[in-house]
C-alpha cells in the first residue's frame, strides 16, 4: 500500500527482495548506465529511506526518499 507522509505525495511501501522497475530519470541526474524499464532487486531500504537496488543488468545504485518516484513495484511475473 501507500503511505502518505505529511505535506508530500504518497511513497509507495518498498522492502528488501521486492522487484521494482526504474520508470524515470529525471532531467539533472547523473545518466544512469541503467536504461529505463529495467527491473531489479531491492537490497536494502536505510534509515534515510534510500532504496538501494541490484539492477538486472548488474549495477547497483541507490534511490533517494526525495526521487522515488523514479521507481515502482514491477509487475508480478507469470506463476
Amino acid at each position: 500500500g501507500a503511505a502518505l507522509r505529511a505535506g508530500r505525495r504518497p511513497v509507495i511501501a518498498i522492502s528488501r527482495g521486492d522487484r521494482v522497475e526504474l520508470v524515470r530519470v529525471p532531467e539533472g541526474y547523473w545518466p544512469f548506465a541503467v536504461p529505463v524499464g529495467e527491473l531489479g532487486t531491492v537490497e536494502l531500504v536505510d534509515s534515510l529511506g534510500t532504496v538501494h537496488v541490484r539492477w538486472d543488468s548488474g549495477h547497483r545504485f541507490g534511490v533517494i526518499s526525495e526521487a522515488r518516484d523514479m521507481i515502482r513495484a514491477a509487475a508480478a511475473g507469470p506463476c
